[in-house]
């Protein structure tokens, strides 16, 4: 790769995400880039549970009653399926934080693909889901928040992690839940 084009591509990595860390051209035109990962632990797969929630049922209290039933304190679920109705946030009104989140309620009964995480908060497992969801020739994608009701059915793959301490903790500067690190030592 040419230096120059190193140079526009360090240029524009820095000005959309900041300093990616260290980016140098090596002889014969390859690129080395290092990134520094701020916040990660390391967690063991544990036991591996396999739901279905059905028609009508809400997904995120069906999830919870699994995690309740089981002693599930971290885990990371796959979801497949289809909902009645929910909301769902697409993104931010602006881009400014702390973020003030665009909600788009849906209903009718929509396709979905999901994935969610599950980490200890102050009142509890918080389930953190996102996914997209398709009906017709509309497609919306973004965090499903509150209840969701499913039409005929949602299958519901929940695989534990053990050996962490992570929690959700609220973050003052973006008002968000997220994972805090430092619980983890």
């Amino acid at each position: 790769m040419p230096r120059e084009t190193v140079k526009d591509f360090i240029t524009l990595t820095r000005s959309l995400w900041g300093d990616p860390g260290r980016a140098e051209a090596r002889p014969g035109g390859d690129l080395s880039l290092t990134v520094t990962v701020m916040h990660y632990t390391s967690a063991r797969m544990g036991r591996i549970f396999v739901a279905r929630v059905d028609h009508g049922e809400d997904l995120q209290s069906g999830i919870r009653e699994i995690l309740s039933r089981e002693g599930i304190s971290h885990a990371v679920a796959l979801l497949l399926g289809a909902l009645k109705e929910g909301s769902l946030v697409t993104g931010p009104e602006a881009p400014v934080i702390p973020p003030i989140p665009h909600m788009v309620k849906f209903g009718g009964g929509w396709e979905v693909a999901g994935i969610a995480t599950v980490y200890p908060g102050e009142d509890g497992p918080e389930i953190h889901m996102h996914g997209s969801i398709g009906r017709g020739d509309h497609a919306l994608s973004g965090c499903l928040r509150g209840r969701a009701e499913t039409y005929l059915v949602m299958e519901v793959v929940i695989f534990e992690l053990t050996g962490l301490s992570v929690r959700r903790k609220k973050d003052e500067e973006t008002g968000l839940h997220l994972p805090d690190f430092d619980a983890d030592g």
